[in-house]
């Protein structure tokens, strides 16, 4: 879902319309929920993930929640609260990390849907627990790379 610049503006003055309570519950709920439908996964008694059909929603509904979450930061409509996403907290820590690093390497805007372009849907105890594996792989990287000097090694 792209708008132009014009376009954008005026669904950005039209949500602002909204008083706060109404914006949260007319708004953001439905499409939060939507979001959580499509999102939800089921791990069956052999830790295979199964998605829902519904997934091929989320990059859409990403999209208007963006403008949403745009909207309730101008505005002040809604708390970060209201944007965070029960289903993203629920998923494999796997694949949000795939996501991460697909985002990092990624050049261009251009590579689909990653929920790391929408980190204000991303709860705060997963985005921590992302960082941390984050951290541990690149400080398993820098050891792996470091060479150890005959002196580290106790060598003589």
């Amino acid at each position: 879902l792209s708008l132009s610049f014009e376009g954008f503006k005026h669904v950005l003055a039209w949500i602002s319309l909204y008083p706060p309570r109404l914006f949260v519950n007319m708004l953001i709920k439905p499409m939060m929920s939507q979001l959580n439908r499509a999102l939800t996964v089921d791990i069956d008694g052999d830790g295979v993930v199964h998605y829902k059909l519904a997934r091929r929603a989320a990059p859409q509904i990403g999209a208007v929640l963006r403008w949403l979450h745009v909207a309730s930061e101008r505005e002040s409509l809604a708390s970060p609260d209201d944007f965070y996403c029960k289903a993203i907290s629920q998923m494999p820590l796997q694949d949000l990390f795939e996501d991460l690093v697909t985002k990092k390497k990624a050049k261009t805007t251009s590579h689909g849907f990653l929920l790391s372009d929408s980190p204000f849907l991303i709860p705060p105890s997963t985005k921590r627990d992302l960082l941390s594996i984050e951290n541990e792989i690149n400080m398993l990287k820098t050891a792996a790379e470091t060479p150890i000097s005959d002196e580290e090694s106790g060598s003589l």
